[in-house]
């Protein structure tokens, strides 16, 4: 035989060619060892490495003539064309059939049909299994599926529940899988009718069904009904039936097949379960959570989101909710997100009323395959009256709760921060402003005299100095001017003078007019600068002021 070469046994390289993977009969042997259909093992060049039994006997050559022969040696076969069809198809449809005659130089072998599937070994394509059908073997299959004998085989061996009634209800057959399915005995389907056999709710729909079969309204009908099993157990099956017809148009009898959907109707039963409890959990959350689509309106919100924005959020357009400017924000959140990374972000949102909440945003994006946007989850915190307690404290914490001006702390921290930023130590001044006779009208008249006057010359200073300057009360009788000279022609002395002047003026309380006079120290910043000691070099400039009679204005020295 052309192409023939010698055999080298099992187990070893009978591959044909040093170009293919050596197939091991471990890829295979279970396949052998169960297989009664002829079968061959071909390498990747189509060449014979190993052959069952069966083979030998329907092609009528023995085994130590197959191996090492090409397929083009037995059947009429262009190699490269099938090699060409196996490398590019056979990943994709899993099996490739070819209908061949015997080669020129194989006159004996049968016309076949050749079934090519892949072998795999550790993850790699090996080879093929080939699998022979005669021509013969091929015509006898489908007389004996035609004939009678034929399909009572296929009857009794299908997989799913089939059945056949008379017009009467009554089962005439069924098979195996049915009796399994009602998990009743052939005699007991055979003497109760098929409408028993249903259950009570689903009746009338089946009968409905089965009237318009036998009328000729439809031809068949597909449905999910429920059976009931012999001790009355519901079965779930998605039911199928037509009508058999002689010759002439006259029903003979219902074909009816039953597929056991029960596992399925559980999953989804649980999975409505689990899915109303989620929706359950997910409204009764006292935080709002909303879901957006690809297109950025909600499309799943709970109840606290409705609360939140007064009204139905669902259809809602994101635009249409969160202010323009914090629009921006989660613009540029999500575009440097990385998928199921979650953004914490601050936004204000409109209420159906037109007033604003602050929310904190907590949320994480989804992308597809090709990262395009597909939708968003958040929840929405309402931090507003929370942001608003902690603008108070903070207030409270950096306000004079006499005056309403800042006090030390705050004062510095501006002063630092002015300090830090300055170009020149002299763009920054401090005014040190302490009242000279103050304590005789707080000794006098009591507090409540002494408060309205530290209020009213509160409200005089800031009438003396600019927008850009800083009026802070240190405590008792101090005041402090943090000065801004970066403005063409600002001059400290012009401001600390103009304090002066103003403050020479008698001040009208409940307890009378007062005329106090302040003494006022101002200080430059120099490059040794620290904000403590800029404070206390005015400090000691207001001192000398004091010292030289009050009511006037120190400069300290540098």
């Amino acid at each position: 035989m052309a192409g023939q070469t010698e055999a080298t046994g099992i187990g070893t390289n009978v591959g044909g060619s040093s170009d293919h993977p050596i197939i091991p009969r471990a890829a295979y042997h279970q396949l052998f060892d169960s297989e009664a259909r002829p079968i061959a093992v071909v390498d990747l060049g189509l060449q014979l490495v190993d052959a069952n039994q069966s083979l030998e006997e329907e092609i009528g050559l023995a085994r130590s003539e197959l191996l090492g022969a090409s397929v083009a040696d037995l059947w009429a076969i262009d190699v490269h064309d099938l090699a060409v069809e196996l490398d590019q198809r056979l990943v994709e449809v899993g099996v490739i059939e070819t209908a061949a005659g015997p080669a020129p130089q194989a006159p004996s072998v049968p016309t076949a049909t050749l079934f090519f599937t892949p072998l795999d070994h550790l993850g790699q394509l090996v080879g093929y299994t080939m699998t022979f059908v005669s021509e013969e073997a091929r015509l006898n299959r489908r007389h004996l599926s035609l004939d009678a004998e034929g399909f009572d085989l296929s009857f009794d061996q299908v997989a799913v529940g089939m059945l056949l009634s008379g017009m009467d209800g009554y089962v005439l057959k069924c098979n195996p899988a049915m009796v399994r399915l009602f998990d009743r005995s052939i005699d007991e389907i055979a003497e109760t009718d098929l409408i028993s056999m249903i259950h009570p709710d689903d009746r009338t729909n089946v009968i409905s069904q089965a009237l318009r079969l036998m009328t000729g309204e439809i031809d068949s009908y597909s449905q999910e009904t429920r059976l009931l099993a012999g001790d009355g157990t519901p079965v779930w099956v998605h039911e199928t039936a037509t009508c058999i017809r002689d010759a002439d148009g006259n029903l003979l009898h219902f074909m009816t097949q039953f597929v056991d959907i029960g596992d399925r109707k559980r999953a989804e039963e649980a999975l409505l379960k689990s899915q109303s409890t989620i929706k359950f959990l997910f409204n009764g959350i006292p935080v709002p959570l909303l879901q957006l689509d690809d297109a950025l309106r909600i499309s799943e919100g709970n109840a606290s989101l409705a609360a939140l924005l007064g009204r139905d959020p669902i259809g809602l357009s994101i635009a249409d909710v969160v202010h323009a400017e914090d629009m921006i924000k989660l613009g540029e959140a999500g575009a440097t997100l990385a998928p199921d990374t979650d953004w914490i972000i601050d936004i204000r949102v409109r209420r159906h009323d037109g007033s604003e909440r602050l929310v904190r945003s907590h949320g994480r994006i989804q992308v597809d395959d090709d990262g395009r946007f597909q939708s968003a989850t958040a929840s929405w915190h309402d931090i507003t009256d929370a942001k608003e307690q902690e603008d108070r404290l903070r207030l409270q914490a950096s306000t004079d709760s006499l005056t309403g001006l800042p006090n030390r702390a705050a004062f510095l921290e501006r002063l630092t921060e002015a300090t830090a930023a300055a170009r020149t130590p002299a763009e920054v001044g401090v005014l040190f402003i302490d009242l000279d006779k103050f304590k005789p009208v707080n000794d006098r008249y009591g507090h409540e005299a002494g408060d309205q006057l530290l209020c009213q010359v509160a409200r005089r200073l800031r009438s003396c100095v600019r927008s850009t300057d800083l009026v802070a009360r240190l405590g008792g009788d101090e005041f402090v001017v943090l000065l801004d000279l970066t403005l063409p022609g600002s001059e400290g002395r012009v401001i600390g003078q103009r304090i002066v002047e103003r403050l020479a003026h008698p001040f009208t309380t409940s307890h009378g007019t007062f005329a106090i006079g302040v003494s006022v120290g101002l200080a430059h910043g120099n490059p040794d600068s620290h904000p403590r000691e800029l404070i206390h070099r005015a400090d000691l400039a207001a001192y000398q002021a004091k010292a030289g009679g009050g009511s006037r204005l120190a400069i300290a020295h540098p």
